[in-house]
């Protein structure tokens, strides 16, 4: 009788240890491969957060912001000409000029750009009659003052301009070759700083001139 008893005990603790075993096995398995999982989605995330390209631009270089301001221009002009009276078949575009060397090389083409092809297209816009029949512009004021700004702007002036930058970098270094290099360098990025004040300027002047030409357009559409 206490053999079977204890038979049965035996077995029954057997089967139970199995039982847990295999349980256990199974929770670790899963557990594991739980964990597994995680990590493999987080190193996944962190290889595309460390390989995947940035979104943010690089700022255009004022070599290409005038281009673009030529473009512009250009394009206004082209349109103001269909819009004129008496309509013409001949446009005067404004060029690029490649051939000037030194700092004023970009403040130089902005001033043709405005004196040629900014202010042409103002003034069209203000006293064509063929506009104003459609639209009443009052002309940009600060035309004239950029105008007169640019004017004033040389070589000697600009020169002048440079050699006030401040460069509190360059005068710890004690080689007077890097330090000749620091200060070039510093000089290059407050010309580009002088260009973008100007670049800016007539940008916004010429993004108005599309604006009024985009209702101009818009109110011929509609009639």
């Amino acid at each position: 009788m206490y053999f079977n008893l204890a038979k049965t005990v035996l077995s029954a603790f057997i089967f139970g240890f199995f039982v847990f075993m295999i349980i256990t096995h199974i929770s670790k398995l899963w557990f594991s491969g739980a964990l597994h999982e995680s990590v493999r989605n987080g190193l996944e995330g962190f290889a595309d957060a460390t390989t995947a390209p940035s979104s943010t631009q690089e700022p255009a270089e004022n070599s290409e912001i005038i281009a673009d301001l030529f473009d512009k221009a250009n394009k206004q002009t082209d349109i103001i000409r269909t819009l004129k009276e008496p309509y013409t078949e001949q446009i005067k575009t404004v060029s690029y000029d490649r051939d000037l060397s030194g700092n004023m090389i970009i403040l130089s083409n902005l001033k043709t750009l405005v004196n040629v092809g900014v202010a042409t297209n103002d003034k069209d816009l203000k006293t064509n009659a063929g506009i104003a029949k459609v639209y009443q512009y009052g002309g940009n004021d600060t035309i004239d003052e950029l105008i007169a700004d640019l004017a004033s702007l040389d070589d000697l002036k600009l020169t002048g301009m440079l050699n006030l930058t401040k460069t509190p970098l360059c005068d710890s270094i004690a080689s007077a070759t890097d330090k000749e290099t620091c200060v070039s360098k510093a000089k290059k990025l407050q010309l580009k700083e002088i260009e973008k004040g100007y670049l800016k300027r007539v940008s916004t002047i010429v993004d108005s001139h599309q604006r009024i030409l985009d209702r101009i357009l818009e109110k011929q559409s509609t009639r």
